[in-house]
Parts: structure tokens; C-alpha cells; sequence
């Protein structure tokens, strides 16, 4: 797997479709940006992994991208999460390698390392998933332990997606995407799987919950419209 291929490292997702999920025309495509505007992304970039050990968040990240003078520098933070090298165009190429996932921006060595340990911390949660899968629920309703143990990687991998995709300096530095499917073990019919907070001011949030499912049926429909009592956005991930 390349470092950056121009799509997110475990759900394929490129910037243009993650937009799409959230009704708005994306910011992110390259020839919204100038020249001058990709050096200082990647000068800025680099400066900061150096002095951060290799990481730096997306937040913190469009903060110093502030200080350079960038009024609004989500565009440019979303354009170098899914940058690709490889694509062709007038855009200048950085002399060094990086990667993204969730939050962060990291080196090529911290991405590597960050890779291993969202495989580990997935494959850990499934073998648990798969042990539960007969102890949370009535016989009549329990679910497969390897079927149990699918979602539960999924749910890890769209975890990572909703990272980038809700991530904001509107609200406060605190989690904002919550794990429900592992946290609280429940019934087919019992728990939201994902539930993350969309910070659209300092003021506001949407809440926004998200159903995992290894496939697409009118029960996920049910089980998602469901979720609507309590917040204000209801998705769907079906692999």
C-alpha cells in the first residue's frame, strides 16, 4: 500500500465521495488550490512533523496553516489527506513522504507503525466480538460469531472515516466519534454502532449516528430510520 494513493488507507473513500456524504460540493480538488498555496501546505507540513515526532492532528495542523496567513484552511488540509503524488498536474511534488489516518497527519515511518496498530486493535476487537456474539442477546436474535466479528472490523475502519470526515476546530479537543458496537454489547435491534459529533460551530453540533452492516437490506433501513429519534443524521455503511 502506497503512503498516499488518493484515497483514505482503509475505506477507499476518495475526497470527492466523503463530500458527497454530506450534501456539500468538495473543497478539496487540486485546481481549487494554487501553487503557492500546496508549497506552504507542504512546507508547513513537514516543518510540523519534524518538530511533533513524526504526528501532528488535522486540527493543530490547519492552526499553524492560520498563522501562515490561510483564512480558511480546511481546503488545504482536506487537499493533503488525500493527496496522491502519482496524479498528474501543475501542483508542486513535496521531497518528502507522508501519510493520513483518522485525525493525523504522520511521517512515513509513525503512518507504517499507525497502520499496524489500528490492524491490531481490530483484529483484537473482533476475536472479542466473536466470543460475545452468544452472550448479549436472546437466543432467538443472536448473531453469528463470525458474522460478529465482520462488523466489528468494519465498524473500526468506517470509526477511522468519520474521524476525517467530522473533524473541526469548532469544538472542543475531546473524542468525538464513539464506538458504541464494542463499548456496549447489545441485541441486533438494541445499539447504534457509531455515533459521532459534527461540530458546526462553537456553538452547535449535529448529532450523527451510524449503522454498520455487512449488507444493505430494508432491516438497516428499520434499524437506521430508528435512530432518527435521537439524532439529527442517520447513515448507513454497508460493505
Amino acid at each position: 500500500m502506497d503512503i498516499v494513493d488518493g484515497r483514505h488507507p482503509v475505506t477507499g473513500e476518495t475526497a470527492a465521495e466523503i463530500s458527497e456524504l454530506e450534501g456539500f460540493e468538495a473543497t478539496s480538488e487540486p485546481s481549487t488550490l494554487s501553487s503557492q498555496e500546496w508549497e506552504l501546505g507542504f512546507r508547513v507540513l513537514g516543518e510540523q512533523l519534524s518538530l511533533n515526532d513524526g504526528c501532528i492532528s488535522t486540527v493543530a495542523f490547519g492552526r499553524e496553516l492560520r498563522k501562515h496567513g490561510i483564512e480558511n484552511p480546511r481546503p488545504l488540509v482536506v487537499a493533503l489527506q488525500f493527496f496522491d503524488p502519482e496524479s498528474k498536474g501543475d501542483r508542486p511534488v513535496p521531497n518528502f513522504r507522508f501519510g493520513h489516518l483518522g485525525r493525523s497527519f504522520y511521517s512515513e515511518e509513525r503512518y507504517e507503525q499507525a497502520l499496524k496498530n489500528l490492524e491490531a486493535t481490530t483484529a483484537e476487537e473482533a476475536e472479542d466480538a466473536g466470543r460475545e456474539a452468544f452472550t448479549t442477546a436472546p437466543e432467538e436474535i443472536q448473531i453469528k460469531p463470525a458474522n460478529r466479528q465482520e462488523e466489528a472490523r468494519l465498524v473500526r475502519y468506517v470509526m477511522s472515516a468519520l474521524e476525517e470526515l467530522y473533524a473541526s476546530d469548532m469544538g472542543p479537543e475531546a473524542p468525538f466519534v464513539f464506538d458504541v458496537h464494542s463499548a456496549r454489547k447489545g441485541s441486533r435491534f438494541e445499539n447504534v454502532d457509531l455515533i459521532a459529533v459534527h461540530w458546526r460551530s462553537r456553538k452547535f453540533c449535529d448529532l450523527v449516528t451510524v449503522e454498520v452492516k455487512l449488507e444493505f437490506s430494508a432491516h438497516a433501513i428499520h434499524q437506521a430510520v430508528s435512530y432518527t429519534r435521537f439524532s439529527h443524521r442517520s447513515w448507513i455503511r454497508a460493505r
